[in-house]
């Protein structure tokens, strides 16, 4: 018959160096094997403590884990919209969008020009023109410069 060693709270919560306390609160919680009253047995209380912690570290670990891998996933994700032609640099994006907004200024300096005679309405009207476009541009610069902190 094979014969196991036990030890007493007090000498196994020594041995595991934890309080007597801890080492029964464990016990309860069913992470550590022992009967209702006596000793522990010192091989599977070993190997059950062993495991509580391994368990412990990694769920401790997992969100940080888990940040990683939806960085990658992000990462891996853009690498094949950009391969598959669906995703743009941001500088591209902005050469676009300085010429969309340069068209558009153009044409509607052009309508102003036609719809209105020289004097102080078209001028009134170009100015406000000329604010509306600078307003539309320095947003798209902010959501640019957002975009590139957020990125990093």
């Amino acid at each position: 018959m094979k014969q196991t060693t036990t030890l007493a709270t007090a000498e196994m919560a020594a041995l595991l160096m934890l309080t007597p306390r801890r080492l029964q609160q464990l016990a309860a919680q069913g992470a550590l094997p022992k009967e209702r009253h006596g000793p522990f047995e010192l091989v599977a209380t070993i190997r059950a403590y062993l495991a509580h912690l391994k368990l412990h570290r990694e769920s401790a670990e997992a969100p940080e884990r888990a940040a990683v891998l939806r960085e990658r996933a992000r990462e891996i994700g853009a690498r094949n919209l950009r391969a598959e032609g669906e995703l743009m640099s941001r500088d591209a994006a902005s050469e676009i969008f300085t010429t969309i907004i340069a068209t558009y200024q153009h044409e509607l300096g052009a309508f102003v020009a036609e719809a209105y005679p020289a004097g102080p309405d078209r001028n009134r009207l170009a100015a406000l023109l000329a604010l509306k476009t600078a307003k539309a541009e320095a947003g798209w610069r902010e959501f640019l410069a957002t975009t590139r902190a957020g990125a990093r």
